[in-house]
């Protein structure tokens, strides 16, 4: 690396620190949006913003779409399709997404498929915001390994799941059987994730996204502390933290058993 090149220039696998940094900026400024829709405590505005979702067409086949695939097709419902073309020329998809957000508009494009998509990218953001996965993980780890905690975390952040084909059955064959297990389970889960597992989202989303473009198997730990830490300032240091790098990498650790990865390549020791 040249001595003029700064951390933002530095690549951790397929993305660069400064790429990182800028779709950060744009998942939390989604992120504070979705925070920000509380209760409205009035009935007839209640009302007005579940008519308002009803007109929604279904976005539930959106979540067979890794979450880069998302974004992409967000940004380019924007009008911003030639800035998507002109980065992805150079075959780097991390580089496109960051070129792309910059020219979004603040208005909300014209177009069918942009409310689904929001609502599909809105609803991954907070999934790896609390389980360090995505919708699209979470049903791919039910259809492949029948993982029910997977689903009902699916469940838990997108009630919009509870469409699926399977899931439907699974509510048919209760009514059939006189079984509510299956009713109870399903609903339960729609009232959403516990408070407590929302700790650190910008950290849980720098680590999904590092994790997704090779960083954490091409980076040191010390690499990945430091751009974490000292640059994008997502975890405390030794002063917050005894030893903050085993505490760093000790949660990421928490997070990949807790999303079920079993990857050797993420089974470093702590020095």
């Amino acid at each position: 690396m040249r001595t003029e090149d700064t951390w933002q220039d530095k690549p951790y696998g397929k993305i660069t620190g400064g790429q990182l940094e800028s779709v950060l900026a744009s998942f939390f400024k989604c992120w504070t949006e979705r925070t920000q829709y509380a209760s409205a405590g009035d009935p007839e505005v209640t009302w007005r913003r579940i008519s308002k979702l009803a007109s929604v067409p279904n976005w539930v086949a959106l979540y067979n779409c890794p979450l880069l695939e998302l974004f992409g097709k967000f940004v380019a419902l924007t009008g911003t399709a030639e800035a998507i073309q002109r980065a992805a020329a150079s075959a780097d998809p991390y580089a496109a997404i960051a070129e792309a957000i910059e020219a979004i508009p603040d208005e909300a494009p014209d177009h069918p498929a942009a409310l689904p998509l929001a609502m599909a990218c809105i609803a991954n953001l907070e999934a790896v915001a609390h389980y360090s996965r995505t919708i699209n993980d979470m049903l791919a780890a039910f259809r492949e390994r029948a993982d029910f905690d997977a689903l009902g975390q699916a469940l838990s952040i997108d009630s919009v799941v509870i469409t699926l084909p399977i899931c439907q059955a699974m509510l048919r064959y209760g009514q059939l059987s006189a079984d509510s297990s299956f009713a109870q389970e399903l609903l339960g889960a729609v009232t959403g994730p516990h408070k407590k597992r929302l700790v650190y989202p910008k950290l849980r989303w720098a680590e999904y996204l590092l994790r997704d473009c090779g960083a954490f198997d091409a980076c040191s730990q010390d690499g990945i502390f430091e751009l974490i830490v000292v640059h994008l300032k997502l975890y405390g240091d030794d002063r917050e933290h005894k030893d903050a790098k085993k505490s760093l990498f000790g949660l990421f650790r928490k997070w990949w058993k807790e999303a079920g990865i079993q990857n050797s390549k993420f089974s470093w020791s702590a020095t």
